[in-house]
């Protein structure tokens, strides 16, 4: 549990330090600048930076007046070079999907879900689980906060299966336009065979979409 709240609190900080760097550029050349030739000084910055690190990094910028681009550093075995495995960050992708399904089917955010202990599987990640081993009813608000704030695999997946399944997600989100993403694995899936990651995929432009 330790290794995992670690492992959560580098992703964080590398988040944040990707956020800052963006607020920082943009503040750069919009604020402090005169907006000229944004997109391209941008694009040289962001480049300059994943290619001095030893790692694969895709970057998608969408600029405040409507220009959108990505920018990819360093090399992937597999040749997709600009696809990358969305692991948990689909859970955005699914809530919007689930809001959607919700919205269609007239039920409230304050509506309520059984969950059996059978639902709660271990070994995987479920501060959910860990809260209520024997289960409980749950709001559909619960479910949603339990997935996106604190990335619970179970209550995911039990939102998968009210909802559709990855199917469902994959097909709603590309209604919204977006073309460049696949989703069609549950975190079951995933755990129980950890390559299937690979096959939630997006590109960083699609994902800044």
């Amino acid at each position: 549990e330790m290794k995992k709240i670690s492992v959560l609190i580098l992703l964080n900080i590398a988040a944040a330090a990707t956020i800052g760097l963006m607020v920082g550029l943009l503040f750069k050349y919009y604020v402090k600048g005169d907006g000229t030739g944004v997109a391209e000084a941008l694009r040289s910055e962001i480049l300059a930076i994943a290619d001095s690190v030893d790692a694969c990094i895709g970057v998608g910028v969408v600029l405040p007046d409507g220009t959108s681009f990505q920018v990819l550093g360093g090399t992937r075995a597999d040749g997709d070079a600009d696809r990358f495995p969305m692991l948990s960050t689909f859970k955005f992708h699914q809530a919007l999907a689930v809001c959607e399904w919700m919205r269609d089917a007239a039920i409230p955010l304050s509506g309520e879900v059984e969950v059996g202990k059978d639902r709660l599987p271990d070994g995987t990640w479920s501060p959910m689980r860990d809260e209520f081993p024997s289960g409980g009813v749950f709001t559909w608000a619960e479910l949603m906060d339990y997935t996106l704030v604190y990335s619970d695999n179970n209550a995911c997946d039990i939102l998968f299966g009210l909802t559709g399944g990855p199917s469902w997600t994959d097909s709603y989100i590309r209604t919204l336009g977006l073309k460049d993403f696949n989703i069609e694995c549950t975190e079951k899936m995933m755990h129980e065979n950890p390559a299937d990651c690979m096959k939630n995929w997006s590109t960083p432009l699609a994902a800044a979409m």
